[in-house]
């Protein structure tokens, strides 16, 4: 049984995410490693990380990083007898992450994405962590392994886009590829603000192997958001508010000679909210019951876990859920 089995059999959540040490993720994670020391205190003794050949390897690999860098939490522990456990631990998984080298970590990365991102093991968190690996690292990335990343999991990259970008200006047919029509559709199926900031990006710097496609999705883009004045049913005059708005700043923001129009656009949609608003306003009101959800959820097992569910979610970082 793997070490990745063995947390899953015990079910304890130690994910391959580090969230620092004031975060209540570490410190119920910190408890886990003191309540399992059965598992935790030999682990890489009986899972000892020579190389990277398979998956396990490679997600052992990310939890030795992700402990090596719980070293800032021991001076924040009460007992002595767990801060000489963390720090023990800690000691094994940098010895451990340290016979990696980073050409070996990037070779696996390029050869094994596709299993790294789709096998049964994978979750969000070890995507997250394997993305920080391939923006630190992302010169050696091959082209093979980010089109896979651009095809399926674009979104992901799009809202780290500071940290790809030299990828996707060396592949700009990438780029271009997670755009293939430039329709309002198409944009608002990302993070509409975000992609709106990275074409404003694009098209201010001085030079980018990018802008051609920001050239090909703008016309199309203006002209399906200029028919949204058309539209008269009252909740989609609120939803076109709010993209045109978007719209029109970010024409502001390029400089560009279609932003006067937006603002009359936008002014039209404005009115016909107003005189929606008045036609069809209401006001709603409900009572949460809290202490029934607070019974109900503390009722639950695991309900700590439960608890980091909340705010360590796919949801956070963009993950189609």
């Amino acid at each position: 049984m793997t070490f990745h089995e063995q947390l899953k059999d015990r079910h304890i959540h130690f994910s391959t995410r580090y969230y620092g040490v004031d975060d209540l993720a570490t410190g119920w994670e910190i408890r886990g490693i003191i309540e399992n020391q059965d598992l935790f205190g030999n682990l890489f003794e009986q899972y000892p990380l020579v190389s990277l050949d398979t998956l396990d390897d490679y997600l052992l690999y990310l939890f030795s990083r992700k402990i090596s860098a719980m070293s800032e939490v021991v001076p924040h522990l009460l007992q002595d007898d767990h801060k000489a456990v963390i720090s023990k631990l800690v000691a094994d998984a940098t010895e451990a992450q340290n016979k990696i080298p980073n050409g070996m970590l990037v070779k696996y990365i390029n050869s094994h994405i596709e299993e790294i991102f789709e096998a049964e093991e994978s979750s969000h968190d070890i995507r997250y962590t394997t993305l920080d690996n391939i923006a630190s690292f992302v010169n050696g990335i091959s082209e093979d392994a980010f089109a896979f990343l651009c095809g399926k999991y674009g979104y992901l990259l799009l809202d780290r886009y500071s940290s790809f970008e030299k990828a996707f200006e060396k592949y700009p047919h990438l780029f271009s590829g997670m755009f293939p029509t430039g329709s309002l559709n198409e944009i608002e199926g990302f993070r509409f603000e975000t992609i709106l900031g990275i074409f404003a990006h694009i098209w201010n710097k001085e030079h980018s192997n990018l802008k051609g496609t920001v050239e090909r999705i703008l016309p199309v883009l203006c002209s399906d958001a200029e028919k949204l004045i058309d539209e008269k049913e009252y909740r989609s005059v609120m939803a076109n508010e709010r993209t045109l708005a978007r719209i029109h700043a970010f024409l502001n923001t390029i400089k560009h000679p279609k932003a006067s129009d937006f603002r009359v656009i936008h002014d039209k949609v404005e009115k016909q909210l107003e005189e929606g608003l008045e036609e069809n306003g209401q006001l709603f009101s409900y009572e949460i019951p809290v202490g029934e959800i607070i019974k109900q959820y503390r009722s639950k097992t695991n309900w700590e876990v439960r608890l980091l569910s909340i705010t360590h979610s796919a949801e956070m970082h963009g993950e189609k859920v």
